[in-house]
């Protein structure tokens, strides 16, 4: 995961409280199947918290990299012909130089081997002495603003959070896999099955909703249930 994309699609969207069907008595049929679904609606709380906390690492490394110093901002007036920005997309006023573009500063990416290029126009001699400045002012803020530590934090809450969504995809999995033989343990898969589409089509990615047989199963279930429950067979 980046640093920026911690909250993936899912990630966002509650569990299945207050929407639970009644679950039958133990040794029923569909037992293990009620008891697959009360393991999903924990693990979606689980997903919700840890989401919660990689948001808050989020923020409070943003609130950091927002107290950077003017010497490691682009401006317009200073830093527009400067080589080593010509070649990226246009950056906004007042922002912070990225770290990968320190890296590429760092190590002189706009030399071509003869000493610094002049396609910018601006004088060698000017364009070091601003690469000088923003290393520095890179590693300065680095050292005295304890970002490592909140990019560490971050780091840890995205690993955290996509351990806690793989668990549900796999309970996810397991649920609509699993053989629904009463209207109660259908109503286990249907939930879930409508649950992980809102979600989906919340973010606008329907990668998930691409695989028809998720659907098919519980189709087969229903009709399979019905038709047992009105005495004949599925048509």
């Amino acid at each position: 995961m980046t640093t920026t994309t911690i909250v993936t699609r899912r990630a966002r969207a509650g569990g299945l409280a207050g929407v639970a069907a009644a679950a039958p008595a133990p040794g029923k049929p569909d037992a293990a199947l009620f008891a697959l679904g009360r393991r999903f609606d924990a693990q979606c709380t689980i997903v919700d918290a840890r989401a919660a906390q990689a948001c808050a690492a989020s923020r409070a490394l943003r609130a950091v990299r927002d107290a950077a110093p003017a010497a490691l901002r682009w401006t317009w007036a200073r830093d527009k012909r400067m080589p080593f920005t010509l070649h990226l997309s246009p950056l906004r006023d007042g922002m912070v130089y990225p770290d990968d573009v320190v890296g590429m500063i760092r190590a002189r990416v706009w030399d071509d081997g003869r000493g610094v290029t002049y396609t910018s126009g601006v004088p060698a001699a000017e364009v070091q002495a601003r690469a000088a400045e923003i290393v520095a002012a890179f590693d300065r803020f680095n050292a005295e603003s304890g970002v490592a530590g909140h990019e560490l934090t971050l780091e840890e809450a995205n690993e955290a959070l996509g351990d806690a969504l793989e668990r549900r995809c796999q309970l996810e999995e397991q649920i609509i896999a699993a053989r629904a033989a009463t209207l109660e343990g259908l109503a286990v898969k249907a939930r879930v099955a409508l649950h992980i589409r809102r979600v989906e089509f919340s973010d606008g990615e329907h990668d998930d909703f691409e695989r028809p047989e998720w659907w098919t199963r519980v189709a087969c279930d229903l009709a399979e249930t019905a038709a047992r429950l009105a005495g004949g067979r599925p048509q």
